[in-house]
């Protein structure tokens, strides 16, 4: 090897390593460090004379990528933009005219189709990265040595991500190198790649490769063992990280290797049919199957238990990311040729998803429906071709050789998992998955006679990559996750501005220029372009609830309230000063009635002295939403009880027989009738229970109901009678019989008996 391709391959390698260990590239300063690398991988190969002799479909994928996403950031003229995008061009001039500029120059001016041209820019420098490595390992797939070091590369670099995590895990660590502590995640393994999915995802390509490296025929018994180790030290992490799409993965990519390299063998005999390819190759994915359900059995009750926790309930969940795919499609619908913008999902989604109030997405966790949002008709097409151009290699090569078999393996499985992750958006897996790639959809390199043309393009092509890198570096690439934290750190008017004009469908930095603007019209405008951007944010909500109480537009103010305490965060904060800033008749209504938070807000009130208040709204709530569980009609029972509010205690009684019949609840439902001096309806409701067997307490307290009641109408004989037959029920306690006894004096007292009613006044315990 050259000097020269030798500095190359490091460069690469190095380019490789830090995409994997920085925190899975997820950085834009890992993003443009990524980049400077493979731009100088490549520049080593300037005057090479060594050329790729055909189009692989590797660099027309990533080509058409780079092209596409260039594209999405070439100022366009008005009305062809709104045309491409009518949506996205209306919310983009509509924040132009916020930031002061005159409606004239707005509609004349041309600008880029992205939603978020700053953040498809740093995607673009993503691009030309992978194009760069791409090219730079193609020219190593040439040959079989190149081959097995780029997936020997891969797997490489996955056995250093084991490592790092089981020290991690030996070491009890909670920040990553003992450096970074995660701010929005909670690693269940700490590693480089901080979501578990993700993780799961390149142990899996890393367990894959490494299998079919350990069964190349060409090396020693060591390396062998080596590989081997790399393979099981990823399937535990595998098992570690709990990732139902990993596992499923794994399955899937080992069963393809396995298979694949099954029919390999076959073929090698000139005898095999094609019954016998079938008697093989079906036991083979029958034993791969079994393995693999049993290294889930080995792996413990958790990664049992995270198998089984897929329900279909899922599905209807609107936090989950099925209906985040749903809504995604919205954003489709919008711009449906080329897309809103490579990167521009994040801050594009919270305006068309229901439940962005309470979670919150970066990708739509499907690459192919994240294709289709960010490029349109136009990229999926394109893609889809450049799919089945590759698809045609595979259906060439597949049979050469464990290598072969393995890379096949590992990209079944990344394509099966991309179904519900994201994790090509991060260059941790996808440099990974390209040099991986790169090993089938390779192109013979042949030495050509040296080009002025051949040598000015490769220098365009590495100086435009070198270009879009050094942008993406500058403020221009100040992607919106940065702007948030430097606005959540100093909420400055200027810095919002520039933050805003950075991200033009952003809602947190027009909300900070609503806030801190001293124009009332401006803060108006303001908080409601926010709203148009994020329309379930609690906290664009709860300012607007401010700002209507302080207005005197309470009933307005209370649905405002509502939405604002939608995601349930500060529960008790916010009921205080609901309950302080609006009237008694607004408060109830300023609660959402189907959240999860209902409980909160009820011991909220009640903490406050308001048990008014939480009786009215638990009454709106049975109202907007009457399926309800036993413990919500027990607190309305109760509490309503408590204050004597008769009818809600009532409903919420009848409600808790109907969830769990029994003498108890009967007679719960009978007392507040009574209250209501509603006697016939009491008696009706107790005859079930006083027409049956006395067998509790419960009953007896049943029968001494219905007594009283016939004493309470006067209806003295019946009263009598109904007094006699309890006190010969042999459920009758001590307390009971005196209860009935002193009831009995009241009947034969209006009865004009005066010798029986001392009698069972004496019997009852009162004195005469």
């Amino acid at each position: 090897m050259r000097t020269r391709d030798r500095l190359s391959a490091y460069l690469g390698l190095g380019a490789l390593l830090v995409g994997v260990l920085a925190i899975g590239g997820a950085s834009r300063v890992i993003v443009v460090i990524v980049l400077g690398l493979a731009a100088l991988a490549a520049a080593g190969q300037l005057a090479s004379r060594r050329k790729l002799d055909g189009v692989s479909p590797l660099m027309l994928f990533l080509g058409l990528a780079v092209g596409l996403t260039a594209l999405q950031l070439i100022p366009l003229p008005p009305g062809l933009r709104s045309m491409l995008s009518e949506t996205g061009h209306d919310l983009i001039s509509d924040g132009r005219i916020l930031l002061g500029v005159d409606a004239a120059t707005v509609r004349d001016e041309w600008r880029p189709l992205s939603l978020d041209p700053s953040a498809t820019l740093v995607e673009l420098a993503k691009m030309c990265a992978y194009l760069l490595l791409a090219w730079m390992a193609l020219r190593a797939a040439a040959s079989e040595r190149g081959r097995y070091r780029l997936l020997a590369a891969v797997a490489g670099t996955a056995g250093i991500v084991t490592v790092v995590a089981l020290l991690h895990e030996l070491l009890g660590a909670r920040t990553l190198y003992g450096i970074y502590a995660p701010a929005h995640v909670s690693p269940i393994v700490m590693a480089p790649l901080l979501n578990a999915n993700h993780l799961a995802c390149l142990m899996v390509l890393g367990a894959i490769t490494a299998a079919g490296l350990a069964l190349h025929e060409r090396k020693a018994p060591a390396m062998r063992v080596v590989w081997i180790a790399v393979a099981i030290g990823c399937i535990g992490v595998i098992l570690a990280t709990r990732s139902r799409g990993g596992i499923i993965g794994f399955g899937g990519g080992a069963t393809v290797m396995a298979v694949l390299i099954v029919l390999q063998r076959l073929r090698e005999s000139r005898d095999t049919s094609r019954r016998d390819v079938l008697r093989v190759a079906i036991p083979a994915v029958v034993t791969v199957m079994c393995t693999l359900v049993l290294v889930v059995y080995l792996g413990g009750d958790k990664v049992r238990d995270e198998l089984a926790d897929t329900r279909l309930d899922e599905l209807s969940d609107p936090r989950s990311k099925y209906a985040a795919w749903d809504s995604a499609i919205d954003l489709f619908r919008e711009a449906p040729v080329l897309g809103i913008g490579r990167g521009a999902f994040e801050t594009s989604f919270t305006r068309v998803h229901p439940a962005s109030g309470q979670v919150t997405f970066s990708h739509v966790e499907n690459e192919y429906v994240q294709t289709l949002v960010d490029w349109g008709v136009v990229g999926a097409i394109a893609f889809a071709f450049a799919i089945g151009f590759a698809a045609l290699f595979l259906l060439r090569r597949w049979h050469r050789g464990s290598l072969t078999a393995a890379a096949i393996g590992g990209l079944a499985a990344i394509s099966a998992q991309s179904l519900v992750d994201f994790g090509l958006e991060l260059p941790g897996l996808a440099i990974p998955t390209i040099l991986v790639a790169s090993t089938i959809l390779y192109v013979p390199v042949r030495e050509a006679s040296a080009s002025a043309a051949r040598g000015l393009m490769r220098i365009a092509v590495i100086g435009a990559a070198v270009v879009v890198g050094l942008i993406a570096a500058s403020s221009r690439g100040t992607t919106v996750g940065e702007d948030h934290r430097d606005l959540r750190d100093a909420p400055t008017l200027e810095l919002a501005k520039e933050a805003f004009a950075r991200h033009p469908v952003d809602y947190l930095a027009v909300a900070v220029i609503g806030s801190s603007s001293k124009d009332p019209k401006e803060q108006i405008s303001s908080i409601n372009h926010a709203l148009r951007l994020h329309p379930a944010h609690p906290d664009l909500h709860l300012v607007v609830a401010r700002w209507l109480a302080a207005t005197k537009r309470f009933s307005q103010s209370a649905l405002e309230y509502r939405f604002a305490l939608q995601r349930g965060v500060k529960v008790e904060l916010l009921v205080s000063e609901v309950i302080a800033r609006l009237p008694a008749a607004d408060v109830p209504r300023a609660f959402p009635n189907g959240t999860r938070q209902w409980g909160r807000i009820a011991k909220a009130l009640v903490d406050q002295k308001r048990v008014d208040l939480a009786v009215a709204f638990l009454e709106v709530s049975a109202s907007d939403e009457p399926r309800r569980g036993r413990e919500f009609w027990s607190r309305l029972y109760t509490l309503a009880n408590l204050i004597g509010r008769n009818e809600p205690a009532l409903r919420g009684a009848r409600e808790l027989a109907k969830l769990e019949p029994s003498p108890k609840a009967t007679l719960q439902v009978a007392n507040v009738q009574v209250k209501l001096e509603d006697l016939p309806g009491a008696l009706a409701t107790l005859h079930p229970i006083t027409s049956a067997p006395a067998s509790s307490p419960a009953h007896v307290e049943a029968h001494l109901l219905t007594c009283k009641i016939r004493v309470t109408r006067r209806e003295w004989a019946e009263a009598k009678q109904c007094l006699d037959a309890t006190l010969q029920l042999a459920a009758v306690n001590v307390t009971s019989r005196r209860a009935l006894h002193a009831e009995l004096a009241k009947v034969e007292a209006a009865l004009g008996n005066e010798r029986g009613a001392r009698l069972e006044r004496e019997l009852s315990g009162q004195k005469d």
